[in-house]
Parts: C-alpha cells; structure tokens; sequence
C-alpha cells in the first residue's frame, strides 16, 4: 500500500469531534421522538412514573418544549458541527497539497513562496476524482441531513396541535 492511501484513509475518516458526534446524536434522537408525536398524533397525557397528568394546555406547553429541545440540539450541533467542519477542511485542503507535493518531489522549503504552495503545485485531476466525492457525500451525510431532520421535526411539532 503507498504512502499516498494511508494519508488519504487518514484524512478521510471522521470529519466530526466527540462533542460534535454526541450533539448530532442527540439532535437525532430528540428529532425521532419530535417527528414520531408529530405522525402518530401522540402527546402524552400522564406521566405515571413522576405523577404528571397533562390537560390539553400542558400538551400545548409539552409540544413547545419538545420543539425547543430540538432547536437546542440544532444550534448546538450547527456551532459545533461548523467549527469541525472548518478544520477538517482545512486538513483535506493540506492533504491536497501534500499528495501533490510527494509526487511531484517538491521540497517546500526550497520554494519561494513556503505560505503559499499552491502557487506553485500544479492541478493534478486525477488525484482530486474520487477525494471531492466522498468529501460532498460525508458533508451531506454527516451535516446536512440531520438539520434537515430537525428542521422537519420542528416544524411538524408547530403545525400540531394537542
């Protein structure tokens, strides 16, 4: 296997922080329990185990909260989530440049211009075709799908009524 694959497995991997992947859990979960009062119509009338009972107002206030948890999760993943996402492109964007550099042989501190390496590393296409795919569909897949749940969830819940 070349040096090249490895550091491509490595940059690759999880673009998302323990924190990150918490939150994004979380924000599933309560989006899950969001969406499935919203389907199934049901809003809890008595909690037994902590001796709630919920008239029709409680519902009201029991859906409210429910939307705000959910939008808690939201923000709170879409903060974290943003940072990661900046910093493990970032990592990919260096990755590029050092795939380019190992094969053209380049030793960056021979160059004029050290900050700036793309100036001088020229486009190399076939190393980019199969990296920006799984880049986009880990974006899609890690970001951008579970905001649109909550979005769902949430708007499902203010649109139900008790």
């Amino acid at each position: 296997m070349s040096r090249i694959s490895v550091k491509a497995r490595h940059i690759l991997g999880d673009p998302l922080s323990d924190i990150s992947r918490k939150i994004r859990r979380n924000l599933l979960a309560a989006s899950m329990i969001g969406a499935f009062v919203s389907w199934t119509e049901f809003i809890p009338t008595k909690v037994e185990s902590l001796g709630i009972d919920l008239t029709q107002l409680n519902q009201s206030y029991f859906l409210v909260l429910l939307g705000v948890v959910i939008t808690y999760f939201l923000l709170a993943f879409l903060m974290y989530g943003i940072a990661d996402f900046l910093i493990w492109r970032e990592k990919y964007n260096e990755h590029l440049v050092n795939i380019e550099t190992e094969i053209l042989g380049l030793d960056m501190r021979d160059e004029p211009h050290p900050d700036d390496p793309m100036d001088r590393v020229p486009n190399i296409s076939w190393v980019y075709r199969w990296s920006k795919p799984v880049a986009i569909l880990r974006v899609v897949f890690e970001y951008v799908l579970p905001v649109i749940f909550a979005f769902y969830a949430i708007a499902s819940l203010l649109f139900q009524e008790p």
